[in-house]
């Protein structure tokens, strides 16, 4: 369809206002909000001083140089006066802190593709407002939190979005950690008891942790931000016994919840370059007919039911030397399997849309980990056994099946901070598949090598931040020139940070993918580099 030069470059225009908009309105909130606080602090130093200075007055008047100071108990008479006359003055305490406290921040996230043509170089306009409730009292802690976004790009651009990808990406409302917790002691054991929607993190490695199972993740936009930012809160129950060193954690997840997507026909989905890769193989009027078909993923076993309950154990012992945990887990496999769709279906002129579902089967794990500090090192561990976990086997997309297989999964990683506000970190994930499940044919291999790494470094007093993160899927060890493309795939995020003011934080960064030859998450991304900035707000209400 073609697009009308002047509406496209007015378009263009609204969006680059709607930007420089965002950012006017939260530094305005920001630069309120900082004169705000300055005169309430000055205020209550003019008072603090005016006090002082009233205090001052009065003990001169009443029994100063004039009145009984010195003339009536004074150097006269032996002494300073009579002691029982003194009145001793306490300074008024703060008042205790309230038990409610609500705060949240503002964010404004832009992002643009690097190697498109101008027209096409828009990939984010998002506005974010997050709001957090917590009240504390007596033991007890109600937490909600909750997350609301608006993405102005799929309104002001031209460019043709995929239906589902709008749908999933324009306006969404994400609820956070809404929870109830009671905490008891008992003798010197701590007892604590929640439920409700939680992020709960197991392991002990920072990105490549085989354990981290329990949370479902934010998926839409691969790598673009860490780990920790992308973890969904789910219906938990949760007991936790501590004492001393000692800790016993139970866990049942409830819900059938897992995560947000990329969409079969968005941007970041590697569905689009199998499709294209495939299409010199099928006749134009099929192909058609298949592309004009709207793709979605769905679930089985979503919801809260009998069927949907994930049971996990942990016992973690923090000792001076070292910290060891001990894992053990039935649960639903979060990142499920995938059934292909029946040819029918797209060959059907009544079916509009079609389901890829995804099966979630359960399986079981067992695991151990271990923290050990060397000084100005870190070295961290995991082993994890998984038993009858699902996997998709095939050669290519049209074979696909569901297997169930054993593997042993290892994770390594390496902390560095003897520089002065840097940390270097280093870890690689491997596995060993168990028994016959050697001989299958796997989509995507279970047992991939990968290999993260990360430098931070802070400075400017702190107000500056940097941070590198490199990681790859199945590096070719083998042939050095070649490391920097991996077989399935990688990314390079580098991104800088400023704090303007103690509540504002602007931030800019800049991530480049590596697609490699083999089908992964990053296959078919090249054309996926972004430049992408960021400006946030934090803000207390109450």
């Amino acid at each position: 369809m073609a697009v009308n030069p002047v509406q496209a470059q007015s378009k263009r225009c609204c969006l680059f206002t709607y930007f420089l908009a965002s950012l006017a309105c939260l530094m305005c909130f920001s630069f309120m909000l900082s004169s705000l606080a300055h005169a309430q602090s000055d205020a209550s130093s003019i008072k603090s001083e005016s006090d002082k200075t009233g205090s001052d007055e009065s003990d001169f008047d009443e029994g100063g140089f004039d009145e009984g100071g010195f003339d009536e108990g004074g150097f006269d008479e032996g002494g300073f006066g009579s002691l029982d006359q003194i009145e001793l003055k306490t300074s008024s305490l703060p008042p205790p802190p309230s038990p409610l406290r609500i705060d949240g921040f503002i964010r404004s996230q832009w992002a643009s593709w690097i190697l498109r043509p101008w027209d096409e170089s828009w990939a984010k306009g998002r506005q974010n407002l997050d709001l957090s409730a917590k009240y504390k009292k007596d033991g007890w802690l109600l937490t909600f939190d909750t997350h609301v976004e608006y993405d102005a790009l799929y309104d002001l651009s031209d460019a043709d979005f995929d239906p589902v990808q709008v749908e999933d990406y324009r306006m969404r409302y994400i609820p956070g950690i809404q929870s109830i917790s009671k905490r008891l002691s008992l003798g010197n054991m701590s007892i604590n008891l929640s439920t409700g929607r939680q992020i709960v993190t197991w392991g002990e490695s920072d990105g490549l942790s085989a354990l981290d199972v329990i949370n479902p993740q934010d998926q839409r936009e691969p790598g673009v931000a860490d780990i920790d930012d992308i973890k969904l809160a789910v219906w938990l129950s949760r007991l936790q016994l501590s004492q001393n060193k000692h800790s016993l954690e139970f866990i049942v997840r409830h819900e059938g919840h897992y995560g947000i997507l990329v969409p079969p026909r968005a941007d970041y989905s590697p569905f689009n370059a199998i499709m294209n890769s495939q299409s010199d193989m099928i006749p134009p009027a099929l192909l058609a007919q298949i592309n004009s078909k709207e793709l979605r993923f769905a679930h089985e076993s979503e919801g809260v039911s009998a069927d949907t309950q994930s049971y996990f154990l942990r016992y973690l012992y923090r000792g001076e030397g070292f910290d060891l945990g001990l894992y053990a887990a039935s649960l639903l496999d979060v990142q499920g399997v995938i059934v292909p769709p029946k040819l029918t279906d797209f060959l059907s002129l009544d079916q509009k849309t079609i389901e890829l579902l995804y099966q979630h089967p359960r399986y079981s794990l067992a695991g151990m980990t271990l923290a050990l500090p060397m000084g100005n090192w870190l070295i961290k561990a995991e082993l994890v056994s998984s038993m009858d976990k699902p996997v998709n086997v095939g050669e290519d997309f049209n074979q696909l099946d569901v297997a169930n297989i054993d593997i042993l999964t290892h994770v390594f990683g390496v902390t560095y901070s003897g520089f002065a506000d840097t940390n270097l970190s280093i870890e690689y994930q491997g596995g060993q598949l168990l028994g016959s499940n050697k001989d299958l044919a796997f989509f995507v291999p279970p047992n991939l090598d990968i290999l993260a790494m990360r430098a931070s470094h802070t400075f400017g007093r702190e107000r500056f931040s940097a941070s590198a993160v490199l990681s790859m899927l199945v590096p070719q060890w083998s042939n050095p020139s070649q490391l920097h493309k991996p077989e399935r795939g990688g990314l390079f995020r580098l991104d800088v940070s400023y704090r303007v003011l103690d509540q504002l934080k602007a931030s800019l960064g800049y991530i480049h993918y590596l697609t490699g030859e083999e089908f992964g998450p990053f296959y078919g991304l090249e054309e996926h580099d972004r430049l992408f900035a960021q400006l946030r707000w934090d803000f207390t209400v109450y």
